[in-house]
């Protein structure tokens, strides 16, 4: 298998080597002669444009030339109809009955259990373990990061309270 792909190898090599010889001498005069001696070829792009043009005219004339169906007029058939001698119609009775408005009912009124348990001011109202025992690990472990933690959310609520008043001064509504 080996001794075969060596064999191929050189076979491709040698095929490879005959094949890039350089150009004879004067291939580009060659070529420009052959270009100004071969008369010129008009291309005529819009060729490609009156196909669909006429494609088109010819589905607009089948369209309006197209004769119309003619309905034919229905055919009347004469019958007679076998009545019964002094037959009357029973009298019809009609009877109108009006829609009476339902009277208005109040809707119940809902009332609090007092005897369940307060819900807490934000979500979740199941407050989580895990994160209060993360949070009580962080801050046995390090301390003045703790500290410094609640201090700069402290200065961060500050500034947003500071900002929301601003806001709400410059806009006309003053908190009292």
């Amino acid at each position: 298998m080996k001794r075969n792909e060596d064999e191929l190898e050189r076979f491709l090599d040698r095929a490879l080597a005959e094949y890039s010889e350089a150009p004879r001498e004067g291939l580009e005069q060659r070529i420009l002669a052959n270009l100004a001696t071969s008369p010129a070829k008009t291309r005529w792009p819009s060729a490609w444009l009156l196909v669909p043009a006429c494609a088109v005219l010819i589905s607009g004339a089948v369209l309006w030339l197209k004769p119309e169906k003619e309905v034919p007029a229905p055919t009347v058939v004469n019958t007679v109809v076998p009545t019964a001698p002094n037959v009357v119609p029973p009298k019809t009775l009609v009877v109108t009955v009006a829609k009476q408005p339902k009277p208005h009912r109040p809707k119940p009124r809902v009332t609090q259990d007092s005897t369940a348990a307060p819900r807490l001011p934000t979500f979740p109202s199941q407050p989580d373990e895990s994160q209060a025992r993360m949070l009580l690990q962080f801050v046995q472990g390090s301390p003045q990061t703790a500290q410094q933690v609640v201090k700069e959310e402290e200065d961060f609520q500050k500034l947003v309270a500071q900002n929301f008043q601003d806001s709400n001064h410059t806009n006309g509504l003053e908190t009292r």
